[in-house]
């Protein structure tokens, strides 16, 4: 599944994603809630708690996620925009549903003594706190000649 999401990756153009932000959001939403929707139901017609129906309802939004991906790379008829576009909103309903798994696995059984939601405040604290420190470092350290640019005697 990582190598089906990685590999898309490298080739998206991030630009022209931010510009359709939210068609993204609502096809992963689209591409979320159906799937989801069917494995709850599913679930609870055969008479599995809440806890089981949740948890089979976001293992199915991340199965569709390898169902589309395949799909795409078989079709070659889809412009390369619209594929980014697909893959985009595929990547977000995964990413949801991977955040939903811990808040269903952290609620069936604590495994530590600090709440999964701090680590989420953690974990996007740091992503916020590289994005700002990274470019900085890397400005000061080519202008000091640490890292050689592009086209001086370095490299």
């Amino acid at each position: 599944m990582a190598f089906l999401m990685f590999t898309p990756g490298l080739e998206t153009n991030i630009t022209k994603l931010s510009k359709s932000k939210y068609k993204i959001i609502v096809m992963a939403l689209l591409n979320g809630l159906v799937p989801f929707g069917v494995g709850l139901a599913i679930t609870r017609i055969f008479g599995y708690s809440w806890t089981v129906s949740l948890l089979i309802g976001i293992v199915f939004i991340s199965s569709s996620v390898a169902v589309i991906v395949s799909s795409l790379k078989e079709n070659k008829s889809i412009s390369r925009d619209v594929e980014q576009l697909i893959l985009s909103a595929v990547m977000v309903a995964d990413i949801t549903s991977l955040v939903a798994l811990g808040f269903i696995f952290e609620s069936a059984s604590r495994l530590t003594h600090l709440p999964l939601p701090l680590y989420f405040i953690v974990i996007v604290a740091s992503i916020f706190v590289l994005f700002r420190i990274v470019p900085a470092i890397s400005k000061n350290c080519c202008k000091n000649g640490f890292l050689p640019m592009k086209g001086t005697k370095g490299s």
